[in-house]
């Protein structure tokens, strides 16, 4: 077995101790591509040589595969405790793969067994794992002794479960060892979201019209686009806004002569003919593309979490993605190294590289793991429109996007604005130039502060945020107060936390 990188060294090495300090909620955070199934399989190791039983909780089926298959490869003897896979059924084993769906039926509903008797739970993408029954086996395993650890990319809407967070590694550290590419992104256009609102977890209430004629608009750039950066067809992932439109995606790539197939969690629709989707025909299509038959699959987000295709190289987003947790895990799909590539690409008809940011970034999660994915975004939006984080750049000649500077990094053309193609509503591309999103007038009137430090004090006995209080403050008095005033947040993100929940130290002191 190879070396463990050193991110995934420091990563373990603090689980242990954790562990030992008595520490029972563990999350474990790594990039996509990072080496968790390895990480996951050390803390396998580690409960074997302390004679403990394990049990790993998966959501989705091709997620149980994938376990299966690196269980095979380490050789490790497992039971599968999964209603689809009961030819796998070996409940004596001392290690289990289990089905949250199928533990929900028969030990909760049915009661025909228990829960593995296990000291180490280990919760493989985390961040899926936060509905009634997930949380009801996690608290049972924790109420009976056991170690709860979750692993995921993104520690996403899970901090209420989890009591410390391990950061086993950032983008820049995987590029460095060789486990992550650089990721080139061009952005040939987007739609206008601006009168679309937002659920809870950030993802955009689309109707199924507005995605049809949005779609039908960008086929033909969707195929202009993926010819000009990928002419020599290698492996390629395309993300749609719904089943429907993945599967009408292939089958406007195919009449653009470019293979292409779609999975989705019931079926495969290939070459015009839709079947029952099996872990068979999932893989034959997974292996088509490694392969060279087919050129692109197709799907909506079952392939967001999980799939491991190193040889991935361009990754289509066909689709706003309103919540960072999806976003992330879906480019996290493509920057895994592979010898045969220097770098990937990630061709975005969303809006979503200036909405979430660069693929390459390193998050701060110690940061920000507490808080939504949806405060996280908007914060980073308020802070690109006053000017604090500079806007990300677009290529009016290829598309290509940068931070700064006047010149393309990827095909040198100068220019001094950027240049965005926008979907209207009737499916009219209208070109956009300079700046996205526009700074909030602020005004420092003689009785601002005054008038501010009383909605300090109003806003605490309510359950509105920072952010709240200030719009209340606009409505009721006409425009926006300046942000250094006495009980505003030192921190950006105290923004988007209730005003009663921010502790007065954290805030701006009188002078």
């Amino acid at each position: 077995m190879s070396a463990l990188w050193p991110h995934q060294q420091r990563g373990l090495d603090a689980t242990f101790r954790a562990i030992e300090s008595g520490e029972k909620r563990l999350c474990f955070t790594s990039p996509t591509g990072g080496g968790k199934s390895r990480c996951m399989f050390e803390m396998i190791e580690y409960a074997q040589r302390n004679d403990w039983p394990v049990v790993l909780y998966a959501t989705r089926n091709m997620l149980i595969e994938q376990l299966m298959k690196s269980m095979d490869d380490y050789g490790i003897e497992y039971g599968v405790r999964a209603s689809e896979m009961w030819e796998h059924e070996k409940l004596d084993a001392k290690i289990q793969i289990a089905s949250v769906p199928t533990e929900r039926s028969r030990v909760f509903q049915r009661k025909t067994r228990n829960l593995h008797h296990a000291k180490l739970v280990l919760w493989d993408e985390a961040h899926m794992q936060k509905a009634a029954t997930a949380e009801k086996i996690f608290q049972q395993h924790g109420d009976d002794g056991a170690v709860n650890i979750g692993l995921t990319a993104t520690p996403l809407g899970i901090s209420h479960l989890y009591d410390k967070l391990i950061v086993a590694g950032v983008n820049s550290e995987l590029r460095k060892c060789g486990a992550h590419l650089p990721c080139k992104v061009y952005a040939p256009d987007e739609p206008d979201l601006r009168k679309v609102k937002r659920n809870k977890t950030g993802e955009f209430q689309i109707g199924e019209q507005t995605y049809k004629v949005w779609t039908q608009t960008i086929i033909g750039r969707v195929v202009d686009y993926y010819n000009r950066l990928n002419p020599d067809r290698k492996p390629t992932i395309l993300f749609a806004p719904g089943v429907k439109e993945s599967m009408w995606f292939v089958d406007q790539l195919e009449a653009a002569g470019i293979r292409a197939a779609h999975i989705d969690g019931n079926n495969v629709y290939q070459g015009g003919e839709e079947y029952p989707s099996s872990p068979e025909k999932r893989q034959q299509v997974v292996k088509d593309l490694r392969a060279g038959r087919i050129d692109v699959i197709c799907n909506r987000f079952v392939l967001r979490e999980g799939i491991d295709i190193p040889e991935l190289y361009h990754c289509i987003l066909a689709t706003p993605i309103g919540s960072l947790l999806s976003y992330l895990q879906t480019v996290g799909r493509v920057l895994r190294y592979h010898s045969s590539l220097d770098h990937v690409v990630i061709q975005d008809h969303g809006g979503n590289f200036w909405r979430h940011g660069s693929p390459n970034w390193d998050r701060d999660w110690e940061h920000d793991w507490r808080l939504t994915d949806l405060q996280i975004a908007n914060t980073r939006l308020e802070r690109m429109a006053e000017g604090k984080e500079p806007e990300p750049i677009v290529c009016p000649a290829c598309g290509a996007v940068r931070m700064k500077g006047p010149q393309c990094v990827s095909c040198g053309h100068q220019h001094s604005k950027s240049v965005r193609m926008v979907v209207q509503e009737n499916g009219d591309l209208k070109e956009q130039t300079g700046k996205i999103l526009r700074k909030k007038h602020r005004e420092n009137r003689t009785n601002t502060e005054k008038l501010w430090t009383s909605m300090y004090y109003r806003m605490k006995k309510s359950n509105m945020t920072f952010s709240q209080a200030q719009g209340l403050f606009r409505r009721e008095h006409g425009y926006y107060p300046p942000k250094d005033l006495p009980y505003m947040p030192r921190d950006d993100f105290d923004w988007k936390r209730k005003v009663k929940d921010v502790p007065v130290t954290d805030l701006i002191g009188r002078k």
